[in-house]
């Protein structure tokens, strides 16, 4: 499959992408959560500075193309280290050790 130029997806793969978001029927009834195995997919244009992400192993050739393919598309939208997130507090994503200074 080819990406597309600013023509969008085709029906088709709308209704793939569809299916893929909708929870698996084991997730509907508010059962304990299901751990999927993934899979890591690149989404930088540059070797030397990867941006990986992961996504299930378990979807088919086709759905983790169109998949691939929308999340390189969009690529941008997603911030890729802490710097790029403005306004989030860094008492969220800063570790600290609480640790007696007099010993």
């Amino acid at each position: 499959m080819q990406a597309k130029d600013k023509g969008g997806p085709t029906t088709k793969e709308v209704i793939i992408l569809q299916n893929m978001m909708s929870a698996p029927k084991c997730m509907q009834n508010g059962s304990a959560a299901v751990t999927e195995p993934l899979e890591k997919v690149d989404l930088s244009d540059d070797p030397v500075t990867p941006k990986l992400i992961s996504i299930n192993a378990s979807l088919n050739p086709q759905e983790k193309e169109i998949l691939t393919m929308l999340l390189k598309e969009f690529k941008d939208v997603f911030p890729w280290s802490y710097e790029e997130m403005s306004g989030l507090n860094s008492s969220l994503v800063c570790h600290t050790l609480n640790v007696e200074t007099e010993v």
